[in-house]
């Protein structure tokens, strides 16, 4: 059901469209849902029956339809705290730098009350009441500031896998993303990736991260390895081989770490590679879905309270007539980790390809930073089932 949008920062307002009633769940809150259950499947390597084990010489290829994180980039800095222009901001309440500890009991919880905002310290303009704005920006802001939190009851930081719910500066998001090739081949060691720490750093592996902006790069490369465009080149290389300066993000197509010292004779210099050598042998699909094909936009041409649907996606018919089945080895593992693929879009990927693992019913992201272990789930009986 659509359901009526704040039209003002008023707690209760916030509150009323986030929370409308028990029936009503917000999901998908984190914006690396998707980005960051792919990582950790790869750090969950050895650790879990689903973790993805790659050998010297493969190629690990993470394919983004990007323009959907750009836009969320540029929708969460505008909305983000760390934004010097919310200085003024009851959130922030003058304090430099901002602090993700105060009113920490009004953030990321269940159904927090409305309550008139206390400030610690007073605005010079303070009139007694507080001004509700009417601006989308800030309306975006109070409902980040109540859907996510960085820190726990005690004051230490929450486990976010190494990409942050709120960002703290104006490509934070898409700098985290890019950094997942280095992050993967030196290991994630440090407290900052929580919930996942203490993984070894993943060598011999040619580790790619594609930023497609059509669907149909997707289609070419995952069908025939063709990719276009240029490299950009990693953090470990800017400023020590990378001469001239970065180029605008929006000039690259992909980004990429090879061992140095290794040369295979299908690391190609180019993002492409030959279909003919190199097989498939697992492939694992991370974002939004329905019953018949898989949503790689959804939900960014609706207003605030319409109902969302699909503006670019995939029906199993696109990739059955894009990918030969040649391009996959023998008992390639294929999984859709989408809500209600298995309804439609499973079986009839399994018609062609042989095999395919999903579920009818919904896909649960909430709990992956809760622990260790915890991968999207689906919410209903049975779960998973493999599609033959």
């Amino acid at each position: 059901m659509p359901e009526k949008p704040p039209k003002s920062t008023n707690p209760a307002e916030i509150l009323n469209y986030i929370r409308p009633s028990p029936e009503t769940v917000t999901h998908d809150r984190y914006w690396a849902n998707f980005i960051y259950s792919a990582v950790k499947l790869v750090e969950l390597r050895g650790r879990n029956e689903d973790g993805i084990s790659p050998q010297p010489g493969d190629i690990l290829s993470f394919i983004l339809y990007w323009p959907p994180y750009e836009a969320r980039q540029k929708v969460d800095w505008d909305a983000s705290p760390y934004n010097l222009k919310y200085r003024p901001n009851h959130w922030v309440a003058r304090h430099r730098p901002y602090d993700p500890k105060y009113r920490r009991s009004e953030q990321q919880i269940p159904r927090p009350q409305p309550n008139v905002p206390v400030f610690s310290s007073l605005p010079p303009s303070w009139t007694g009441f507080p001004i509700y704005s009417s601006e989308e920006q800030e309306i975006n802001l109070e409902i980040m500031m109540r859907e996510t939190g960085e820190t726990d009851d005690q004051g230490l930081p929450l486990p976010n896998g190494g990409f942050p719910k709120r960002p703290m500066y104006d490509r934070e998001y898409l700098d985290r993303i890019l950094n997942v090739p280095l992050r993967l081949a030196s290991g994630s060691r440090g407290a900052d990736t929580a919930p996942v720490v203490g993984v070894p750093p993943l060598s011999r592996v040619r580790i790619k991260l594609m930023m497609a902006r059509d669907l149909n790069e997707i289609l070419d490369y995952v069908g025939t390895g063709v990719w276009a465009g240029e490299r950009r080149p990693n953090y470990l290389e800017v400023g020590v081989t990378v001469q001239p300066p970065l180029k605008a993000l929006n000039h690259y197509t992909w980004t990429s770490y090879e061992p140095p010292g290794i040369i295979h004779p299908d690391w190609a210099a180019d993002g492409a590679v030959d279909r003919t050598r190199t097989k498939i042998r697992q492939l694992d699909y991370f974002g939004h879905a329905g019953p018949e094909m898989l949503y790689l936009q959804y939900g960014w041409a609706n207003a605030k309270g319409e109902l969302t649907g699909p503006e670019k996606f995939l029906e199993a018919a696109d990739l059955i007539n894009a990918w030969d089945p040649s391009i996959f080895i023998a008992g390639v593992r294929i999984k859709v980790w989408g809500c209600h693929s298995g309804q439609v879009f499973a079986p009839q990927l399994a018609a062609a390809f042989g095999s395919v693992w999903a579920s009818t019913h919904y896909v649960d992201y909430e709990h992956i930073l809760d622990e260790e272990q915890n991968l999207p789930r689906p919410t209903g009986t049975p779960g998973w089932e493999l599609f033959a």
